[in-house]
């Protein structure tokens, strides 16, 4: 009988430390779903023009990957390198033009993003429809 106490009592234990793990892994794969997809961004209130960026977010084997386009600069499909995703936040720095780029997207809602790019705030919905 004293073993099965102490069998229970460990699996206790266990499910205890485990069961938050769980929930995080829960919480951050929603995140990452959340930013998976095609984004159109307009960075305005630059001096003499907006830039226009095409963003695509993609879930592949577990890991985010993205490419960044920018149409006005002849740009297409630069792969983003050392994304990070933070509560609702994913950062990466793009050298899309050929120096680097913090871009920040924040969830703001459940269709829409607001963020930065080199400091420039701006506001984007998904373009596809998920």
């Amino acid at each position: 009988m004293k073993q099965v106490i102490i069998l229970f009592s460990v699996m206790i234990m266990m499910m205890i430390t485990l069961l938050p793990c769980k929930l995080s892994a829960q919480t951050n794969s929603a995140i990452e779903d959340f930013f998976v997809g095609k984004w159109d961004i307009v960075v305005q209130g630059l001096t003499n023009y907006d830039i226009n960026l095409s963003v695509d977010i993609k879930k592949i084997e577990g890991e985010i990957k993205g490419e960044i386009s920018m149409p006005s600069f002849g740009v297409t499909g630069v792969e983003l390198q050392g994304i990070t995703i933070a509560d609702s936040t994913l950062a990466v720095n793009t050298g899309a033009i050929g120096f680097d780029m913090p871009l920040i997207l924040t969830k703001k809602d459940e269709k829409t993003l607001t963020g930065s790019l080199m400091g420039f705030p701006f506001e984007s919905v998904r373009s596809d429809q998920k």
